[in-house]
């Protein structure tokens, strides 16, 4: 048995998927634009509420698109983790000696502090899962491990390693403290801010009469 065939003039229907019209329409490019708006949801909204479910609305593609390139929203996590261990890396490769890179560090987790947390926080639980993320992050760490070596004089490769992986850690805590304390000044100012309003109205209601 044959299924019959209607044929029109100067018409051509064809029914292709969403995913298929995506796929060629993004020109081979999906997985960087899904990464780039991966990034940015996270870096705007933080990395709990980033999902393939979400990056595949945000990106307008059907929701198994995006579980061609990340199977898990680890590996998603992964990647975007990856990217931000790459902007860590021209971010203090711009600064000319130890104290330099670790000010850069630093300003770049006050500025990006959802990605950084992404980074830093373990929501990928091992690196070593994900070849070009740890690749990405020892980079950066290479990158201080030298600087340390040459700021402090050290030549024991031992004690370089100790004392340079100490420094990042007191790093990454300084990080975590300055985010505190601009939390706690934020808090502050709102404080203060009611409370100037406080006096402002009760000025206004009950002036003082000599």
């Amino acid at each position: 048995m044959f299924a019959a065939l209607t044929y029109y003039d100067n018409v051509s229907t064809v029914n292709i998927s969403n995913d298929f019209l995506m796929k060629n329409y993004h020109h081979g490019n999906l997985k960087e634009e899904l990464t780039a708006c991966a990034v940015k949801i996270c870096e705007s909204e933080g990395y709990a509420n980033l999902s393939i479910r979400k990056l595949a609305k945000e990106s307008n593609v059907s929701q198994t698109a995006p579980y061609r390139h990340f199977e898990t929203k680890e590996h998603l996590y992964a990647e975007v983790a990856k990217i931000g261990f790459i902007e860590l890396q021209k971010t203090v490769s711009k600064g000319k000696t130890f104290i330099d890179k670790g000010k850069e560090y630093l300003n770049f987790g006050l500025k990006k502090q959802n990605l950084y947390d992404l980074m830093f926080d373990k929501v990928v639980e091992d690196f070593s899962d994900y070849p070009d993320l740890l690749d990405a992050a020892n980079k950066t760490a290479e990158d201080l491990q030298r600087s340390f070596a040459e700021f402090s004089g050290i030549e024991d490769e031992h004690e370089i390693n100790i004392k340079s992986f100490t420094m990042h850690f007191c790093i990454k805590n300084t990080h975590r403290f300055s985010i505190m304390f601009m939390a706690l000044l934020k808090r502050q100012q709102l404080v203060c801010t009611v409370f100037m309003k406080c006096l402002k109205r009760a000025n206004l209601r009950c002036p003082l009469s000599m």
